[in-house]
């Protein structure tokens, strides 16, 4: 085997392994902020989380959670650093695989693959109990089917490439900007006189809608966590769909003006962090050489389509994502694909000198990628403050009391602890947001044993006359007659004139780094606070 070819093949895998080292050693101890709490608490008891419900991630979050070793969240967070390997190892064979079988395509695959490890919108989402790492992972795989297919595979790739395509919608419907190249393609191999893509719309559909029929099944089984109640055709639709989601960030989404022109920035700037000054460079140039090339015009559709798409999605329909780092993975991962390309193309000027002068490029490609992102993800992995936070808003409340926290972080750690691990059975938790589901609300109050509130027509109408304790998070929306509120943190009190015994404060705001709801730019200082 020549230095080229044994560059190719052991490239990508002992990449694919770097990142994987990477992702676990700076995934967090325990839970983390934002949706993952929620999402681990799905996937370890097969519920149903937000839309659009992720039942293939459930199930692979369910098997993750089964390894016997670390702790049960930081299991769960595993399988998002599995698939970000996975992701790292598919891009690097795509660029090598678009190139000309040479030690030059070799580097650009490394470049790829190392660049997209260390992007840091790549790199937040591959270290987190979250969905985007595997789709991005299937969107690798999917892109490198495209390819093949596009140079003349026959029918195991062309129905490898559907079959792709439908559990990639099972795991997050961002999968779908892959679609109209996908499409595309099977009709130009079909009027090429190819036979197979007459059955790959049926393979996705079947695949995908195999899978969420995960989502009925699940409700109607009851499980601890049930956002939307998917149990009927429709209601699973609606869920999918995202209904709930649109009706509350109406306010959020299709941005104009000022508000358009401040999404467009924020989302530039994460996204020329995420890959490097030189990095952006990179894919400039080589999403040209791959438009240059006739033969990799469908990786180069693949890329410009994938990348197009998911900025108008970032920073049009649904901007609500940008502060807290959850938009732009598949856009910062055909960012990595083309910077793959142009590294390959500086490379191939080396000559016959390319298998080892690839190396330095690949260097200035990625080092300052990860001297940008590093510093801002390494401290999740030396402390443990979204539990402690979490910890310190279950150790206010009294026996018995209705918590209700509003942001994503609080009422999401707090379900996780409460319906995982089992701490304060005695308290229910209802996000503000979900006062108004009365099935989730009313099912909570009843295993916390409130069954008097549980079976109160309106839950806001029925809180004014409890004598149970009610603890919100400031910013929480909830106002109720006759209630003090008790100035405290993480969570404010509501008492009763006079705050009877057993309502307790924490030191004031002051005493805590982030006092607020955390989000990955304020929990940066937050991460490593040692607790109360």
């Amino acid at each position: 085997m020549s230095i080229d070819a044994r560059l190719a093949a052991w490239g990508p895998r002992v990449t694919a392994l770097a990142a994987f080292v990477l992702f676990a050693v700076l995934a967090p101890p325990g839970p983390a902020w934002l949706d993952a709490g929620e999402l681990g608490t799905a996937g370890v008891g097969l519920g149903v989380p937000h839309a659009s419900g992720y039942p293939l991630w459930c199930v692979l979050a369910k098997v993750a959670s089964l390894l016997p070793l670390g702790e049960l969240a930081w299991r769960i967070h595993l399988l998002s650093a599995l698939t970000g390997a996975l992701a790292v190892l598919w891009t690097a064979r795509l660029v090598i695989a678009a190139g000309r079988d040479d030690a030059a395509s070799a580097w650009g695959g490394v470049a790829a693959g190392a660049l997209l490890a260390v992007a840091l919108l790549f790199l937040r989402q591959a270290t987190v109990t979250e969905v985007y790492a595997p789709s991005v992972a299937l969107l690798a795989l999917a892109a490198l089917g495209v390819e093949r297919v596009g140079a003349g595979a026959g029918p195991r790739w062309g129905l490898g490439l559907a079959m792709v395509c439908g559990l990639g919608l099972a795991i997050h419907l961002s999968f779908a900007w892959i679609g109209p190249v996908v499409a595309a393609l099977m009709v130009v191999r079909l009027r090429r006189g190819a036979r197979f893509p007459l059955l790959a719309p049926a393979m996705t559909v079947l695949v995908a809608c195999g899978a969420y029929a995960y989502l009925p099944a699940r409700a109607a089984g009851a499980p601890a966590i049930d956002v939307g109640h998917p149990r009927t055709l429709g209601a699973m639709i609606a869920h999918v769909a995202g209904d709930a989601a649109r009706t509350g960030f109406t306010d959020r989404m299709l941005p104009g003006g000022a508000a358009l022109r401040d999404a467009a920035s924020r989302h530039a700037t994460d996204v020329a962090d995420s890959l490097g000054p030189l990095g952006v460079i990179a894919a400039l140039a080589g999403l040209a050489a791959l438009w240059r090339r006739r033969r990799t015009w469908w990786t180069a559709a693949t890329v410009t389509t994938v990348a197009a798409l998911d900025a108008i999605y970032a920073v049009w329909i649904n901007p609500s994502g940008l502060p807290d780092w959850q938009c732009g993975t598949p856009l910062v991962w055909a960012g990595a694909v083309a910077a793959g390309a142009g590294v390959a193309a500086l490379t191939r000027m080396a000559g016959r000198f390319a298998w080892i002068g690839g190396a330095p490029v690949v260097a200035m490609c990625v080092l300052p990628a990860a001297a940008l992102s590093l510093p801002a993800i390494a401290p999740a992995s030396r402390g443990d403050a979204p539990r402690g936070w979490s910890e310190a808003a279950l150790a206010q409340a009294p026996a018995g009391a209705l918590v209700v926290p509003s942001s994503d972080s609080l009422a999401f750690g707090l379900i996780y602890l409460t319906l995982v691990e089992g701490a304060r059975p005695d308290l229910a938790i209802v996000p503000a947001p979900w006062l108004d589901d009365a099935r989730y609300t009313r099912g909570e109050l009843t295993r916390a044993g409130a069954a008097d509130l549980a079976t109160a027509p309106a839950l806001r109408a029925a809180l004014a006359g409890t004598a149970r304790a009610i603890l919100i998070e400031p910013g929480a929306g909830v106002d109720v007659p006759g209630r003090d509120v008790v100035a405290a943190a993480p969570l404010t009190p509501l008492a009763p004139p006079g705050r009877p015994p057993g309502i307790r404060g924490s030191p004031g705001p002051a005493r805590w780094p982030c006092c607020t709801a955390p989000t990955p730019r304020i929990a940066r200082r937050a991460w490593s606070w040692p607790g109360p």
